[in-house]
């Protein structure tokens, strides 16, 4: 399922090749995510399927404490970031039982996510890595 939705992106135009990297989270009602931004191996395209329970989505230059924007998504909303909002925001779920967006109230349930990228194979924890599997796997004299 999750090779063919990433085709189906390649297909869209949102990526430039099939994505070879598939993050699954769950979480529990109440539960967040901290604002972070997605590590560089995960490429400069990164699309999150959102399933399960709406969430409320907050976007924020890095190191501020307010959000800038916040989305309400829906379970079946796709959001992709890339460019400035890939590398100088931070993204994140805030712990919460429910949202309240657009005057309505929104209670959560378990949810889950699905995020894709193209994994860059130059970037340096990728190289280290790869080096070590090779290393390991090379028979021993």
């Amino acid at each position: 399922m999750g090779r063919a939705l990433g085709a189906r992106m390649r297909e869209a135009g949102i990526f430039g090749g099939d994505p070879d990297y598939l993050h699954l989270f769950s979480s529990q009602a109440g539960q967040g995510i901290a604002r972070h931004v997605d590590q560089d191996f995960v490429g400069e395209v990164v699309a999150v399927l959102t399933l399960g329970s709406s969430r409320v989505y907050e976007m924020a230059r890095k190191g501020r404490r307010d959000a800038s924007a916040r989305v309400l998504l829906l379970p079946g909303d796709l959001y992709v970031i890339s460019g400035a909002a890939r590398h100088r925001w931070e993204h994140g779920v805030p712990a919460a039982k429910e949202d309240q967006f657009g005057g309505r109230v929104y209670a959560r349930s378990e949810g889950w996510s699905a995020t894709w990228g193209c994994v860059d194979r130059d970037a340096p924890w990728v190289a280290e890595f790869a080096r070590s599997k090779v290393s390991a796997s090379e028979p021993r004299a």
